[in-house]
């Protein structure tokens, strides 16, 4: 079994220096590059997945 935690790419509070809590904030530019090459290198190196959990706020999740 592999377990991988994973923290949220770039927001613009992130860049700003400023702490989000439970606050959201939407990805960056740059955080969605970031979110696109984890996602590209995870499906290679995992092709199968049987469970994923993630936090609700929008900047934890890639539509």
């Amino acid at each position: 079994m592999h377990l991988i935690l994973i923290r949220h790419a770039e927001t613009a509070w992130n860049r700003g220096g400023l702490i989000q809590g439970h606050q959201d904030s939407a990805l960056t530019a740059r955080g969605l590059q970031e979110t696109t090459a984890l996602l590209t290198a995870l499906a290679h190196a995992f092709p199968s997945v049987d469970r994923v959990y993630t936090s609700p706020a929008g900047r934890a999740s890639y539509v």
